[in-house]
C-alpha cells in the first residue's frame, strides 16, 4: 500500500501534513512523494542514524558540560588570613546571628553583602569557603 508524505527540505524530515507546509518547521519548501512500505523503511532507517549521530552528539556535549560544572561548583576555596582580617567589626544588630542563631550582643562581623556573624561562627566557615554563609557572595582577594 502507497501512502503520500511531504519530504521537507529545510528540517529534512517527512510529514504528513496536506496542506503543503511541513508540520514539523511550518516551511513550504517541501516535496509530495509516494512511498510503499519498503521504501518508508529505508527512510525511516536514514532518518533514525541522523537522529542517532545528533543524540550521540548532545550527549558527549552534556557530559562535557556536566563535568565542568562539577569541577568548578565542587570547589571550595578557603579565605585567607588577610581576607578574614579585613571584613569589618561593627557594633551589635538587633538580629540573631544566621550561623548560631543566637542573638548578636556583642561585636560581630559584617561582610561585604551585608550579613553580620559571631566572629566564632563566621571564621571556621571561612577558613573552609570564602563566601557569605548566607548568600554565597564570594569575598574577593584585595591587592
Amino acid at each position: 500500500m502507497e501512502q503520500i508524505f511531504l519530504w521537507c527540505y529545510q528540517c529534512n524530515q517527512f510529514s504528513t501534513n496536506t496542506d503543503m507546509i511541513c508540520r514539523h518547521c511550518s516551511s513550504n519548501t517541501v516535496e509530495q512523494r509516494q512511498y510503499n512500505n519498503q521504501t518508508s523503511l529505508q527512510y525511516f532507517d536514514a532518518n533514525l542514524n541522523l537522529l542517532s549521530e545528533r543524540l550521540a552528539v548532545l550527549v558527549h556535549a552534556l557530559q562535557e558540560l556536566t563535568n565542568r560544572m562539577s569541577v568548578t561548583s565542587n570547589k571550595k576555596v578557603p579565605a585567607t588570613d588577610d581576607m578574614i582580617e579585613q571584613i569589618p567589626w561593627v557594633v551589635s544588630s538587633l538580629h540573631d546571628c544566621p550561623i548560631c542563631l543566637e542573638p548578636q550582643l556583642s561585636q560581630i562581623r559584617e561582610m561585604p553583602c551585608g550579613h553580620t556573624y559571631h566572629n566564632k561562627c563566621l571564621v571556621p566557615w571561612l577558613k573552609v569557603q570564602r563566601t557569605c554563609p548566607n548568600c554565597r557572595f564570594e569575598l574577593i582577594e584585595s591587592k
